[in-house]
C-alpha cells in the first residue's frame, strides 16, 4: 500500500528544518544570492528584451544550483555536509543538479505554456474562463503539480543519486496531490505575511523595506526547498521500506 505524505508535519517540518540550520543556510546563502543580486542590478540597466531576459536567466542558473544544492544537503544530512560553508564549490554534483534544474526548468516552461493554452482560453472555448485570474491560478496549481511529481530528481541528486524524471514519478504516485499543496503551502503563507506587512513596510525607509522583503523571500525559497527534501526523504524511506 502507497504511503501518504502527511502534508502538514512535512510543512511544518520545513519551517522547523530551515530555522534550525538557519546560521548554516545563511552562510551558504550569502555568496550566490549578492552574485545574483549583481546580476540582476545589472540587468536593470540594460533596455529588457527576451534574448537579454534568457541570458540573465542562463546566468544565474550556476548560483540558484549551490543555493539549492546546499538548501537540500543540509536539510537531508546535516550542517556538516557542506564542502564548503560558503558554497564555494564546484564539483561533478553540482553540474548533475546544473543539468537537471535546466531540463526540470524547461519541462515547466513548457507545461506552463501548455496548460496557459488551456486554461486562459475564451470563456466560449472549452476550458476558457471569463475571469483571467482563475486561469492564471490553475495554471500554477497544474504545474505546481508536475513540479512535485518530477522534481524528486534533486533531492537526489543532491545526495548524489541520480534519478531519471520516470523514477521520480513513479515515487510520487499517489502523493501527486498531496506534494503540491505542500509545494504551494509556503507560497500561500509569503503572500499573507506580505499582505499583513504591507502598511508596515510601507512606512519603513526603502532601505529597511527591501532587507525585510527579501529576507522573507530568502526564508520562503529555503523553505520550498527543505518542503521538497522532506518529502523526498518520506517516499524513499516508505518505498525502501516495502522492498
Amino acid at each position: 500500500m502507497m504511503s501518504k505524505l502527511p502534508i502538514i508535519s512535512t510543512v511544518f517540518g520545513a519551517y522547523g528544518a530551515v530555522l534550525k540550520n538557519a546560521g548554516t543556510l545563511i552562510r551558504a546563502f550569502m555568496l550566490p544570492l549578492l552574485v545574483l543580486l549583481v546580476l540582476k542590478t545589472i540587468q536593470d540597466e540594460l533596455s529588457p528584451n527576451l534574448f537579454i531576459d534568457l541570458i540573465f536567466r542562463f546566468l544565474n542558473l550556476p548560483f540558484a544550483t549551490l543555493i539549492a544544492m546546499a538548501c537540500h544537503r543540509v536539510i537531508l544530512l546535516g550542517p556538516d555536509s557542506l564542502n564548503n560553508p560558503w558554497s564555494l564549490y564546484w564539483t561533478s554534483r553540482e553540474t548533475s543538479f546544473f543539468i537537471n534544474m535546466i531540463i526540470l526548468g524547461a519541462l515547466m516552461l513548457l507545461a506552463s505554456w501548455v496548460f496557459g493554452l488551456i486554461f486562459m482560453m475564451s470563456p466560449e472555448t472549452p476550458f476558457g474562463f471569463s475571469t483571467p485570474w482563475l486561469g492564471l491560478v490553475l495554471t500554477y496549481i497544474a504545474v505546481t503539480y508536475l513540479q512535485g511529481r518530477f522534481g524528486m530528481i534533486l533531492p537526489s541528486t543532491a545526495l548524489g543519486k541520480n534519478m531519471f524524471l520516470s523514477n521520480s514519478w513513479y515515487l510520487t504516485a499517489g502523493n501527486g496531490p498531496r506534494i503540491t499543496i505542500v509545494l504551494l503551502a509556503p507560497l500561500l503563507i509569503l503572500y499573507g505575511v506580505i499582505t499583513m506587512l504591507g502598511p508596515v513596510l510601507m512606512s519603513l525607509p526603502d532601505v529597511a523595506s527591501v532587507v525585510i522583503v527579501l529576507l522573507i523571500f530568502v526564508t520562503s525559497f529555503a523553505v520550498e526547498i527543505a518542503a521538497l527534501s522532506l518529502s523526498y526523504r518520506f517516499l524513499r524511506d516508505s518505498a525502501n521500506s516495502r522492498n
